[in-house]
């Protein structure tokens, strides 16, 4: 469960023979950890939101199978 700002969490129902569940509250959920999706996730953290990047691969996006970036200062050709 996400809420918004001002909800309550409520805490998990489990069943008999479930682990359990945990839930958290975030103001804002960035969807991918990209380059944008950092910044964006830099940015909320900054401004004191409650801030969760989800990603469901390695964070950094196509960056690591990107051979060459052109308009990154520092990059190699």
């Amino acid at each position: 469960r996400i809420a918004g700002r001002g909800a309550r969490a409520r805490p998990a129902q489990t069943k008999r023979g479930d682990v359990g569940t945990t839930t958290h509250e975030y103001e804002v959920v960035i969807i991918g950890a990209g380059p944008a999706g950092l910044a964006a996730g830099l940015d909320a953290a900054r401004a004191l939101l409650r801030t969760v990047v989800l990603e469901r691969g390695i964070p950094g996006g196509e960056l690591h199978t990107t051979e060459y970036l052109e308009t990154v200062i520092g990059s190699e050709k």
